[in-house]
C-alpha cells in the first residue's frame, strides 16, 4: 500500500464525519437559508415580498375557522414553486402567488392532494393536542398560561413545519403524495436544530408574549395576529428553504 493510498484510508473517518455535518447542515437553518439565496441570486426583495404577502394571506385565513389549515399547504406549494421557476420583480410577487394558485384548477389531482395534505395537518393537530392535554405537567414548572396554550401552540407548530415540509417536497417532485409524507418526516428528523429552536420559539416565546401584549392593551384580537404571524412567517421560510434533491425526469 503506497502513501497516498494510506493516507486516503486514514482521511476516511473525518471525510465520513464532514459528509454528516454537510448533511445535516443541508437541513438546518443555516442551509436552508443559503440554499433560498442560491434560488434567487441577487433577489432577496422578491423572496422576503413573496414569502410576506403569503404570510399575510395565511394570517387572513386564521380569522376563519380551519380555513388556514386548507390554505396553508397550497401556498407552500406556490411559493416554492415560484422561487424554483421564476426571477422577477419584487412587484410581480401578488400576482405570481394569486396566478399560481388559480392553475390549480387544470392540476386537480395536486389541487386534490394538498387539500388532503390540510385535512392531515388539521387531524394531526386535535391528535396532537389532546394528546398534550393528557400529560399532566409538575406544577409550576411552567406558568399556568403557558400550560394552557401549551396544547395548542405545540401541536400547532409541529403540524404547520410538517406539511409544510411536505408541501415543499411535493411541489418539487410531485410524486405519490402518500410517499411524501415519510420522507417529510425524515426531512424533521434530518432537521434537529431547527426544528426543535422554532417550536421552542413558537411555543415559549412567541404565544405567551403575544397573550400578555394582547391583555396589557386589552385587544384580545391582536393575540391571534401576534401570537401567529412570526411563526407563520418563519415556516414559511423555513418550507420554502428545504433543499431537495430530484432525479432527471423529476421536476426541478
Amino acid at each position: 500500500m503506497n502513501h497516498s493510498t494510506q493516507a486516503l484510508e486514514m482521511r476516511k473517518p473525518t471525510l465520513a464525519k464532514m459528509d454528516w455535518v454537510k448533511g445535516l447542515f443541508r437541513f438546518d437553518l443555516a442551509g436552508r437559508v443559503s440554499h433560498l439565496q442560491e434560488l434567487q441570486t441577487g433577489n432577496t426583495s422578491f423572496v422576503v415580498s413573496l414569502l410576506l404577502f403569503a404570510a399575510l394571506i395565511q394570517i387572513c385565513a386564521l380569522f376563519i375557522p380551519f380555513i388556514a389549515w386548507f390554505t396553508w399547504p397550497y401556498l407552500v406549494f406556490a411559493c416554492v414553486d415560484i422561487l424554483n421557476t421564476q426571477k422577477p420583480s419584487w412587484r410581480l410577487a401578488p400576482k405570481l402567488l394569486g396566478k399560481r394558485i388559480l392553475a390549480l384548477k387544470s392540476q386537480l389531482s395536486v389541487a386534490f392532494s394538498l387539500f388532503l395534505y390540510g385535512a392531515l395537518g388539521l387531524l394531526m393537530f386535535r391528535v396532537i393536542a389532546d394528546l398534550i392535554q393528557r400529560i399532566s405537567l409538575p406544577v409550576g414548572v411552567l406558568p399556568n398560561e403557558m400550560v394552557a396554550l401549551l396544547p395548542y401552540t405545540l401541536s400547532e407548530a409541529i403540524c404547520l413545519l410538517f406539511i409544510g415540509a411536505s408541501s415543499a417536497r411535493y411541489t418539487v417532485s410531485l410524486e405519490d403524495p402518500l410517499s411524501i409524507l415519510s420522507k417529510s418526516l425524515m426531512d424533521l428528523v434530518l432537521a434537529p436544530i431547527s426544528f426543535l429552536i422554532l417550536v421552542t420559539l413558537q411555543t415559549i416565546v412567541i404565544a405567551p408574549l403575544a397573550i400578555h401584549i394582547s391583555l396589557a392593551l386589552k385587544m384580545p384580537v391582536l393575540s391571534t395576529f401576534l401570537g401567529h404571524a412570526p411563526f407563520i412567517l418563519i415556516a414559511l421560510f423555513w418550507s420554502c428553504g428545504q433543499i431537495i434533491k430530484t432525479s432527471a425526469s423529476e421536476r426541478t
